[in-house]
């Protein structure tokens, strides 16, 4: 509670509203001349009356607190920090009440005076004589205080006129609602009923109860509804309800849970589902009926039901007494000869208002109630028939075997939004017409008795003509089922001839691809697959575009060079000088020993009667065996072989007799090697290091941020804590310990900030770097600050033995609190930054909706773009890939019936003679296919081109080949379009482009994320490693290594389709022989023959 806060302006405004309705101690015709709201504690979790007033003044619910309202006061009696908020809301910019607001706080030695002080005000409040109360009943201390401060005055209800209040909604109020009709409306659609179809579909046995936990569950965790919901104000109001196999309560409000029938299977002919969704505080409810394989008059049942609806609907508008509209839908049912019996069998009311209570009772639409509804109202509309029979029907074979198919109910709820115009169904997004509703399975069982007929046939051939003619009566209902679909006449009903929903629109699951798992909405699939194809052809064009302009800018960049990166190209030797003549040799060297020369890092060997000195840097080992010294020398590359003098000295040995001078000489050169090695690896990690200016400490403090962990860390490997200070040109961090680490505002390429959430308990500043740094004994590009938020709140309050659920709830609770302050204090930090330098730096936040799992190193991390780069920030090492830095992106791997794909990145410096080949390209391995599509439209939202393939590229030997004929490789290949197999239109029909196996370098472009690509790839293991080939002008550009290239010139490789051909070969034959290896363990699926 201590983390909450009261907003001024909610309050502020809502007490204006009460002062207007309530005006010279007259309140909606009933005079009062206080109002007290006393709350202390309910043995029941229930939304009250008075609980309801809190939510709308506080947006909290106030235990043990009482709210008295006089005409010039408003008095709080309550403990000390709700009393503590409360000051704070006074304080708040935006709080104007026209009434002094003054604050009782509870004390443990005695209230006494406080209660005088409340009776005092109430005797001098109008005529001081009555008091309007609400009557919840709850028990405590501060109800006992409040009943004798209220005793010596008359008290009167004024329930009707509170709800009066809280039932017509203002602007802020409606988006609540709106929002949590809108959570209502995704869980049930993309949850609920897609859960619920899985279980149907695949024939398991489910309780009811597990189905409804499932949705509960999400509730608990709202980020697996969607990433930007704050779990503080998302919650459900009642536990999800799951009715089906004949046992059905549509009256209850909210949904009784019973155990005993939650505990039966999950019946696949008629379900009922409800669930309600609570936004801060603010409800809104849904629920639908779904048939499976529906006989005809169920389905004309939930057609008349959806008619009532609809013309129900129609006639709330402002105005309409609540009891009009309850008598208006009986009457409909009874003007309907089929169906005037199912009166008996229709709702005891059609709902009530909704918002801070699940159920404003004052707004029942029901008998007697003369209520009428107002503009900007909430209402649940909920009816149905419940428990209707089925009646006999050839056809309804599930009734015939399961007396649990022989009971039926249809249903219908949503929320409401009354206006003046017609009713807004806030949650008419979760569909209900009957080609949504409607699940047809029969057909499957029908087809598979035919399968079946054949095979008995010739069992019984003694009495053919008995047997014939049983399957004609099954094959002509097999055909006649489908006809409501396609037939008018038969669709139309003898109830409503005008209603819209009066057709019976039937679809048999024969008609669709699959079964009810994809939901058979053929009409809608069409629509879905228009727009995808309308989708792929604005996409085509748009990367076509790209193409273009990437071959301009390509050429452009060719024709500038001038030969000039050619120069660059040639390999640069190192040259070490240690004696620059004989003169400069030691004078303890001699012709027939083994000097070491610890100073100039040199050894003098005796070779031919002279001495010949090695710099130690030419040593590449040192053994000793008895009395034979071996030294293995370095040999060069072959690109400095093939430029120079490739004579040179591989190895040498020596024997002596003295085995001790020896043994002296070997010890000095391993010496003297270890620390020429430990020199050259702290001069290599300080080569690129580039002087940063000196830190100019600010004269005015800047944004600060404090108890922060450092990544890397600052040697020793424990995590420790600083502060985080900006000042004129940089950051400095200083720990606890006085160590300090600073970063320049000109050495931050990209600055992120990424808020905690459920799935990553870290909220982080992370820095990208133009020029590495040192921190600690380690060169790096990046620098992270983060605060661990599950840490910080087992610190705060840890686990108790023995705790029970409600203290893990509670627990939980503090923890996303926590988790918010912590977001909320980063967040802050990031505003001032950018107020404080808003022409250096800016923070880039990471987009969690467009994010993917993959395997840009070694392990399996969740990649975020941004506007600028690719990131992915939480585990250690690093990835950030800069987006202007990327050229072209190629998908590779993407196959009918594959998993996963890799997604490699061509930067734009593969060109650049002087860039190592292994860093001008990224791979992100084991990607999920689902994302491809998501990908594809980010890649194509930011302007980068992309290809796709079904091959895996050896891109160290590709990039070689294209960097060795960079003009050949646009202007006579055409670019990228080598990669492009699916664009024929563009190519040459006899053009092909070969491919290589084995995937090349990682995030780190290094070799040893080549080496390692085999450990989280697994299906590589059966693939071939090399395929190579050539083009077929023989242009050279080849997708084979070098060490695989043909013996001889008789010999060619694999074309680009011959491969890919292969490879789906043999990614099917592998699903095969998985789906054969299955086949013991797991029950086969019925498939349909289309």
């Amino acid at each position: 509670m201590s983390e909450a806060r009261f907003d001024a302006k909610i309050f502020s405004r809502h007490v204006k509203r009460l002062y207007d309705l309530w005006k010279d101690g007259v309140w909606g015709g009933v005079k009062i001349d206080a109002l007290a709201i006393v709350w202390g504690q309910s043995e029941e979790v229930t939304t009250t009356k008075t609980v309801a007033v809190h939510s709308y003044l506080f947006q909290y619910e106030l235990p043990d607190t009482a709210l008295v309202f006089t005409k010039s006061k408003i008095l709080v009696f309550s403990g000390p920090k709700k009393i503590e908020l409360m000051r704070d809301m006074m304080g708040q910019e935006g709080y104007e009440c026209a009434q002094t607001l003054e604050l009782l706080q509870r004390t443990k030695e005695g209230n006494d005076a406080h209660m005088q002080t409340i009776g005092a005000a109430i005797k001098e409040s109008f005529n001081g004589q009555v008091v309007g109360i609400l009557d919840d009943e709850s028990v405590g201390a501060t109800v006992d205080l409040l009943a004798g401060v209220l005793e010596p005055f008359q008290r009167v209800s004024v329930v009707k006129q509170v709800s009066n209040m809280l039932a017509v909604k203002d602007d802020q109020e409606l988006r609540c609602i709106q929002t949590a009709a809108s959570i209502a409306s995704a869980v049930m659609k993309n949850s609920f009923v897609t859960k619920m179809e899985e279980i149907v579909d695949s024939g398991k046995k489910v309780h009811q109860e597990e189905l409804a936990a499932f949705v509960e569950g999400l509730f608990a965790e709202p980020h697996k509804i969607s990433s930007r919901l704050n779990p503080n104000v998302v919650d459900a109001p009642f536990r999800p309800s799951v009715q089906s196999g004949g046992h059905y309560d549509l009256e209850s409000w909210p949904p009784a849970f019973d155990e005993t029938h939650s505990e039966r299977d999950l019946h696949s002919r008629c379900i009922v589902l409800q669930l309600g969704a609570r936004y801060k505080s603010y409800t809104a409810v849904v629920g639908r009926t779904y048939l499976v394989d529906p006989t005809k008059y169920m389905q004309e049942a939930y057609t008349f039901l959806e008619g009532i609806y609809k013309k129900v609907l129609g006639i709330m508008y402002p105005g309409t007494e609540c009891e009009h509209i309850y008598k208006a839908a009986v009457d409909w049912i009874k003007e309907n000869e089929k169906f005037k019996g199912l009166a008996a069998n229709f709702s005891a009311d059609i709902g009530a208002g909704v918002g801070l209570e699940l159920a404003e009772s004052e707004f029942a639409m029901k008998p007697g109630n003369k209520t009428k509804l107002k503009a900007n109202m909430t209402m649940v509309l909920r009816m149905g028939f419940s428990n209707i029979p089925v009646p006999e029907d050839a056809k309804d074979k599930r009734a015939k075997k399961d007396a649990n198919a022989r009971t039926f109910s249809v249903y219908l709820c949503d929320t409401v939004r009354i206006q003046d115009q017609e009713p807004e169904v806030l949650t008419n997004n979760v569909r209900k017409a009957t080609s949504d509703v409607f699940y047809f399975l029969e057909d499957e069982e029908d087809e598979k008795d035919k399968k079946k007929k054949p095979e008995a046939a010739p069992k019984k051939p003694a009495a053919p003509a008995a047997k014939k003619p049983a399957p004609a009566p099954v094959k002509k209902e097999k055909r006649e089922e489908p006809k409501p679909k396609s037939s008018k006449k038969e669709e139309e009903s003898d109830y409503d001839e005008d209603d819209e929903g009066g057709d019976v629109k039937v679809r048999s699951r024969g008609d669709v691809e699959s079964s009810i798992g994809r939901r058979q909405r053929t009409s809608r699939a069409l629509e879905h697959q228009a727009a995808s194809e309308a989708k792929e052809s604005k996409r085509k064009t748009k990367q076509r575009q790209l193409f273009e302009k990437l071959k301009e800018e390509a050429l452009a960049r060719l024709d500038g060079q001038d030969g000039s990166d050619a120069a660059a190209a040639k390999a640069k030797v190192k040259e070490y000088i240690a004696y620059k003549s004989p003169a400069d040799f030691p004078d303890e060297s001699t012709k027939t020993t083994i000097f070491v020369d610890q100073l100039r890092q040199a050894v003098l060997l005796p070779i031919h009667g002279m001495i010949v000195p090695f710099h130690i840097s030419t040593i590449k080992s040192v053994s000793m065996t008895d009395s034979d010294l071996r030294i293995v020398f370095k040999a060069p590359d072959a690109v400095i072989a093939k430029t120079q003098n490739p004579a040179y000295v591989k190895e040498a040995q020596f024997r002596l007799k003295n085995v001790e001078m020896l043994s002296t000489a070997f010890r000095s050169i391993e010496s003297l090697k270890k620390s020429a090695t430990k020199f050259e690896k702290e001069a290599a990690l300080k080569a690129d290091l580039v002087e940063q200016e000196k830190l100019r400490l600010s004269a005015t403090p800047g944004p600060r941020l404090p108890n922060l962990s450092i990544r890397p860390t600052l040697g020793g490997g424990r995590l420790v804590t600083g502060t985080l200070e900006a000042h004129d040109n940089g950051f400095r961090y200083t720990t606890t310990k006085k160590a300090t680490v600073e970063v320049m505002y000109n050495n931050i390429q990209h600055a992120f900030f990424q808020a905690a959430d459920a799935s990553s308990l870290i909220v982080l500043l992370h820095f990208h770097l133009k020029n590495p740094i040192l921190i600690g004994k380690k060169k790096t590009s990046d620098v992270q600050f983060f605060t661990k938020v599950m840490e910080a709140s087992e610190q705060v309050d840890g686990r108790r033995m023995g705790a029970t659920y409600q203290d893990e709830l509670e627990e939980e609770q503090r923890e996303r609190q926590r988790r918010n302050v912590l977001n909320g204090q980063f967040s802050q930090f990031v505003k001032k930054m950018e107020a404080f330098k808003p022409d250096v730096i800016s923070f880039d936040i990471p987009f969690r909706e467009l994010g993917f799992f993959g395997v840009p190193s070694r392990n399996r991390v969740f990649l975020q773009p941004t506007v600028n780069c690719l990131v992915s920030m939480v585990e250690e090492p690093f990835f950030v890939l800069t987006l202007d830095d990327v050229e072209v992106a190629y998908f590779e791997r993407v196959a009918f019936g594959m998993k996963q794909f890799e997604l490699v990145f061509i930067k734009k410096d593969y060109a650049k003679p002087s860039v190592p080949i292994n860093q001008t390209f990224v791979t992100i391995n084991s990607v999920p296919i689902e994302k491809l599509d998501l990908i594809k439209d980010w890649l194509n939202d930011i302007n980068i081109k992309y290809y796709e393939g079904r091959v895996s590229l050896n891109w160290k030997t590709v990039l070689t080949k294209i960097r060795d004929d960079l003009r050949g490789f646009w202007e006579e290949e055409g670019g990228w379009k080598i990669l492009d197999a699916s664009d024929s239109e563009n190519e040459d029909e006899g053009e092909k482009a070969t491919g290589g196996g084995g995937g090349g370098g990682g995030g780190a472009g290094g070799e040893e994320s080549e080496e390692s690509e085999r450990d989280f790839v697994p299906e590589e293991d059966e693939e071939s490693d090399d395929y190579s080939g050539s083009d077929d002008d023989g242009s050279g550009y080849s997708m084979a290594s070098d060490d695989d290239a043909p013996d001889s010139e008789d010999e060619e490789g694999q074309s680009w389709d011959s491969m890919e051909d292969e490879m789906e070969e043999e990614e099917t034959n592998k699903k095969r022989r998985r789906d054969d290896d299955s086949d013991d363990d797991q029950p086969k699926k019925k498939r349909r023959k289309d």
